[in-house]
């Protein structure tokens, strides 16, 4: 008994620190996206500013799960060696189509709620282009 307590008391503790370091991700990501959500919100003159923060938690929620879990799998791990750009450079790669796959993943969500088909939610971003798709997603305008 006395060891099952001590297990228990262990895996609760270390439960409630990677709990605290999702929540800090969580927020870090929360903030941003929703500061996208509400500038789009402003820019677009749409009134509906919960619905788009609505998406922006959900966002930042599933962004950062996915980061704890690539944290946790020790993903770039293999370029410790290298100079810290490429490590950088990859995680930051991975995180944008990730990224741009929960955009587009939302606007095609979006669509089917309003009645569009399937290719007519999958929004155009920037033109349509690889280009436009990729500027975008790492935030060049």
């Amino acid at each position: 008994m006395e060891v099952s307590n001590e297990h228990l008391n262990r895996v609760m503790r270390k439960a409630v620190a990677e709990g605290r370091k999702l929540l800090w991700i969580f927020l870090y990501l929360w903030v941003f996206l929703g500061l996208f959500a509400f500038h789009k919100s402003i820019v677009l003159n749409e009134p509906n500013l919960f619905f788009h923060q609505g998406f922006a938690v959900i966002n930042a929620f599933l962004l950062a799960k996915v980061m704890f879990v690539a944290e946790r799998f020790h993903v770039a791990d293999n370029l410790k060696d290298k100079p810290l750009i490429y490590p950088i450079v990859f995680k930051s790669t991975v995180f944008s189509v990730l990224l741009i796959g929960f955009y587009i993943i939302e606007e095609v969500i979006i669509g089917k709620w309003h009645g569009k088909t399937f290719s007519d939610s999958i929004p155009v971003i920037d033109g349509g282009s690889l280009e436009g798709t990729s500027r975008r997603g790492v935030g060049w305008n």
